[in-house]
């Protein structure tokens, strides 16, 4: 596949006027070019990319139990939308409603790209702000890490402010995830001492040295790990993900907090986020959501202890440190 080298590269000379010019760094994440399309480096197959878990027969996975949700764009903050229960009525009395900003894989500006996985996680009685527009557009430009911070100031502003979330949300529970390039903005957007925990769905950061932010749809580097402050989640599809050798180095250099890593193996890169209500990724965020900024025991119970519940579920490979 042909490399599309940007023009700040091609104009960049050392030395004087008559210097041979510098070689332009190799390409080793995908870029996204000025008309929405992506280049991909050379060897990156486009079948990894895209690939997903043939959604099985049967009722598939259930919402929780605050339904109806809402859809919206936030009030004030149309960048992102916001997914919440309809029924307010429970919080803060009887249960929390902790906040999670999304990104989308794509860095893609569609607040409504992962509604399934979304809608999933707000039905159990979360405020999910996602990065991106109510209604997309053709033209809407690439989403940002920065984007992420701008969701959990949304939510700090939302609950002081006249409106239906007014002193219902919990801020201080705050998780930042992402599938795919949200996961690398989850990273970007990890150092905030707000965020408790971080979920990198599909995704981790590629190993090319500074090259591999410079010119990427994220500035995300290997250095950015050691700003990780809180419980990681780690999901993975497997050897046909993309994504799959990025998200096993990571968790090698991930030595100071604590690591959950779980690989469904064969899912591929988009995995089950297309499933009825996201399908088992979308379970598993939730749970590790309820595990980490509700105190839920039995969500817990997926991820810690020897027999965990993916531990011992034929389909997953996991890895944990500091999880016991």
């Amino acid at each position: 596949m042909r490399m599309l080298v940007s023009a700040a590269a091609l104009a960049l000379l050392v030395g004087c006027s008559n210097a041979p010019a510098a070689e332009p760094a190799a390409q080793v994440t995908p870029i996204r070019n000025a008309d929405g399309t992506m280049t991909l480096p050379p060897g990156m197959d486009m079948a990894k990319l895209t690939s997903a878990l043939p959604e099985p027969a049967g009722p598939g996975t259930p919402l929780g139990p605050y339904t109806p949700v809402t859809v919206a764009s936030a009030a004030g903050l149309p960048t992102h939308t916001v997914y919440y229960p309809t029924d307010l009525s429970t919080f803060p009395v009887k249960d929390k409603l902790p906040v999670l900003v999304w990104g989308n894989g794509a860095c893609a500006n569609d607040g409504k790209r992962f509604e399934k996985t979304l809608t999933k996680v707000a039905s159990h009685g979360f405020l999910v702000v996602a990065v991106g527009l109510f209604e997309t557009t053709k033209d809407a430009p690439a989403t940002t890490g920065k984007q992420m911070i701008e969701g959990i100031d949304w939510a700090v502003k939302a609950n002081a402010a006249p409106g239906p979330l007014m002193g219902r949300i919990d801020t201080a529970d705050v998780a930042v995830m992402g599938q795919s390039c949200g996961g690398l903005m989850t990273i970007e957007a990890a150092h905030d001492p707000r965020v408790k925990t971080i979920g990198v769905i599909n995704s981790g950061v590629i190993n090319g040295g500074e090259a591999a932010g410079s010119r990427s749809m994220s500035t995300a580097t290997k250095d950015t790990l050691k700003t990780v402050h809180t419980p990681a989640l780690y999901l993975n599809g497997g050897e046909n993900d993309a994504s799959f050798p990025n998200a096993n180095d990571d968790f090698k250099r991930l030595n100071h907090v604590p690591v959950f890593y779980g690989v469904m193996n064969g899912a591929g890169h988009i995995a089950t986020h297309r499933h009825r209500n996201g399908g088992r990724f979308a379970e598993v965020i939730t749970a590790w959501l309820e595990y980490q900024l509700k105190g839920d025991k039995s969500a817990a119970a997926m991820f810690t202890g020897k027999a965990c519940g993916l531990c011992t579920d034929k389909a997953w490979t996991v890895q944990r440190k500091k999880i016991n």
